[in-house]
């Protein structure tokens, strides 16, 4: 496994701990957030920000095995979240679902970027 791989790797899975610790902590009391949907934002945020990291650090062929092996974490984290407090919905999943396939397609267009830059830069050397 390459440097890069073993960093992207790495930091997708300290991500992870953060984001399972945000998702089992009980929910806090008083009124949801006035923003319709913020939380599926919220969601879907942190499910990019977990695989992105993964994607980028490992082939680009690999990118939508990361997103499965994203999606079905998260599939987890929705089943344990009951058993601290707080509900699972399927449209928490969906959401998390959307933000890794957004990091498949983030990953792909800054790999596209890469290449570009490296051409331009090889044709003036």
């Amino acid at each position: 496994m390459t440097r890069s791989a073993l960093i992207g790797c790495a930091l997708s899975l300290v991500l992870a701990a953060i984001v399972t610790s945000l998702l089992l902590m009980p929910a806090l009391p008083g009124k949801p957030f006035p923003v319709p949907f913020f939380d599926k934002f919220v969601h879907a945020s942190m499910f990019f920000s977990v695989a992105l990291p993964a994607m980028l650090g490992l082939p680009a062929r690999w990118a939508w095995g990361v997103w499965a092996v994203v999606v079905a974490f998260s599939g987890v984290t929705e089943l344990l979240q009951p058993g601290f407090g707080r509900s699972a919905e399927w449209a928490d999943l969906a959401a998390n679902a959307l933000g890794a396939a957004l990091a498949v397609l983030a990953a792909r267009r800054l790999r596209l970027q890469a290449a570009k830059v490296q051409k331009r830069d090889r044709a003036k050397a």
